[in-house]
C-alpha cells in the first residue's frame, strides 16, 4: 500500500491539488453562502470537467473531484464567472473564513464577514499560515465552537461582540466597527509569535500569554446541527460529506446553500 502523501496546504481553486481521482479544486463561497444559481452552475461545471463527486469540507467548502488537467482552465473560467474566485492564489489561500449558517441579511454577521474578506485581500494582511482560519460566529449564540477556527468573532452572555483566541476561554470587548481591525492585530500578532506553529490553539498550549484585554467569558455551545427544519430553511445532511453533482442540482432548485 502507498503511504498517503502530505501536502502541506489546503486546494484553492487557483491553487487545486492533485489527488487519486484527478484534481481538487476548492470552491469557498464568499460570506459562507451560496445563492441558487451558483450551486447549480457549480453543479454544472463540476459534472462537465470532474468526476461528478463533490465534497463538502468541515469549513463549509465545496471541492469538486477529479478535474481533469485539460479542463482546469475552463472550470475556474466558469468559477470566476460566478464570482467564485479570488483575485489571485495567495489571497485564496487567507481567505479561510468560516460563517455561522444562520445570518440573514441586513445583520452585522453578514457585514462582518464581507469586511473580513477584503481586509485578508489587502496587500499589507498578514501572512498567516495556509491552514490558519477565521470563524464569524456572531449570531446571539455561538454554532461553530466545535469547527476549525483560530481567531473567533462571537458574542458574550449580554450580546456583546468578544474577539476569541481559539485555545483560550476569554474574549476581548470590542465595538462593531473596530471588530476586523482587532481580528488583523491578532492576526499579525499571531504571525510575529507563532515560531513553529501553524495553529491559535497550539501556540497559546505552548505557554505564550495573549496581548492584554482577553478578560470576558465566552458563552458555551449548547447547539447541536441536526438534519431538519430551521426557521431558516431545511439543514441536509450527507454521508461522510460527499454528494453528486445531481444532488447539488437538486437542492439548488430548492433555494440558496449555507
Amino acid at each position: 500500500m502507498t503511504a498517503p502523501v502530505v501536502k502541506g496546504y489546503c486546494p484553492g481553486a487557483l491553487r487545486p491539488m492533485m489527488s487519486g481521482d484527478g484534481l481538487v479544486v476548492r470552491v469557498r463561497p464568499f460570506n459562507g453562502r451560496l445563492r441558487r444559481a451558483q450551486a447549480d452552475g457549480i453543479a454544472t461545471l463540476a459534472a462537465a470537467h470532474g468526476n461528478g463527486l463533490i465534497d463538502l469540507s468541515s469549513r463549509g467548502n465545496l471541492q469538486i473531484r477529479g478535474v481533469r488537467e485539460d479542463s482546469l482552465a475552463a472550470l475556474i473560467t466558469g468559477l470566476g464567472a460566478m464570482s467564485l474566485v479570488d483575485a489571485d492564489a495567495e489571497i485564496e489561500s487567507r481567505r479561510n473564513v468560516l460563517v455561522t449558517p444562520f445570518w440573514q441579511t441586513g445583520e452585522e454577521t453578514e457585514g462582518f464577514a464581507a469586511a473580513l474578506t477584503e481586509a485578508l485581500a489587502q496587500p499589507d494582511a498578514p501572512r498567516v499560515p495556509g491552514k490558519f482560519g477565521f470563524a464569524v460566529d456572531t449570531g446571539r449564540a455561538p454554532v461553530l465552537q466545535t469547527a476549525s477556527a483560530d481567531i473567533r468573532l462571537e458574542r458574550d452572555a449580554g450580546g456583546g461582540l468578544i474577539l476569541v483566541a481559539d485555545g483560550f476561554d476569554k474574549g476581548k470587548p470590542v465595538a462593531s466597527g473596530t471588530v476586523v481591525a482587532e481580528a488583523m492585530a491578532l492576526a499579525r500578532w499571531f504571525v510575529e509569535m507563532r515560531g513553529d506553529h501553524s495553529r491559535m490553539a497550539a501556540l497559546l498550549a505552548g505557554g505564550v500569554a495573549l496581548p492584554g484585554g482577553f478578560i470576558v467569558p465566552r458563552q458555551r455551545q449548547d447547539y447541536l446541527p441536526r438534519p431538519g427544519y430551521t426557521p431558516l430553511g431545511a439543514m441536509v445532511g450527507l454521508a461522510f460529506g460527499q454528494l453528486e453533482v445531481k444532488t447539488l442540482a437538486s437542492l439548488a432548485k430548492q433555494g440558496g446553500c449555507g
